[in-house]
Parts: structure tokens; sequence; C-alpha cells
């Protein structure tokens, strides 16, 4: 029994039914029903009162649950909207570098002509043409 000030066990239903739920300053106050009518047969005040603290806690953990879940939820949004611009920054990099790939391939036949003496004016001006063509 959660009712009183302190928990109390009650065993059996002689114990419960004896009972008289207590108010905040300690002394007994007849339990009323529902809708203001006493019960005299049968009272479970502390019962009622154990159901509603019970239901009260559960409906605290549901706001809770829902509070987290929309939280998740926001959050996975960001992330996957992140995710998405990142791909796309990633793939202009990859683009980039084979970009930088081509044009160092083509420098370095310039080059390996150059050391073989191969290497005239108009195979240069046309290979930077290229270049500056494909890689604006």
């Amino acid at each position: 029994d959660m009712t009183g000030r302190e928990e109390r066990v009650l065993t059996g239903y002689q114990s419960i039914s004896g009972q008289q739920r207590p108010d905040e300053d300690g002394a007994s106050v007849k339990f009323t029903g529902l809708q203001g009518k006493t019960k005299a047969n049968f009272e479970l005040p502390e019962l009622v009162h154990n159901l509603n603290l019970l239901v009260d806690l559960c409906e605290q953990d549901i706001i809770q649950s829902d509070r987290k879940l929309i939280y998740h939820k926001d959050r996975v949004s960001v992330l996957e909207s992140e995710g998405e611009k990142l791909s796309a920054l990633v793939e202009r990099e990859k683009e980039q570098i084979d970009s930088l790939e081509q044009i160092i391939a083509v420098i370095d036949r310039l080059e390996q002509k150059f050391v073989d003496g191969t290497l005239d004016m108009e195979l240069a001006l046309k290979a930077f043409r290229k270049l500056k063509e494909e890689f604006k």
C-alpha cells in the first residue's frame, strides 16, 4: 500500500477491507467511489490508489518514449541527409582524382618523349591544348 507516508505491506483481504484511506495528515478518511457513492461492503482505496499510481507512471513512460522516438526519428533524418551530402562530395572528389590522374599521365608521356629527345614544340603544344579543352 503506497497511500500513506510510508509503504505498507497488507496480507489478505481482511487487512485490505478493514483499512481506510489515510489523508495527507495521516487521519483516516472513508473512501468514496468514482461517482461519489460510498462503497460500504467492499472498499479497496489502497488498490485504487496503487492502480492510479501505476497508470500515471505508465503514462509518463509512454510520453518519455514518444519524445525519444521523435528525437531519434529527427536524428535519423539529419544523418541521412548528411550521408547524402557526403556521398555527393565523395563522388566529386573521385572525379577530380580521375582528372588529375589523366593529366599526370599526359605530362608523364611528354616528359618521357623529352628524355628520349623526340619531343618537339608542335607535339607539346597539341598536348597542352588538348589538356586545356578537356579539363577546363
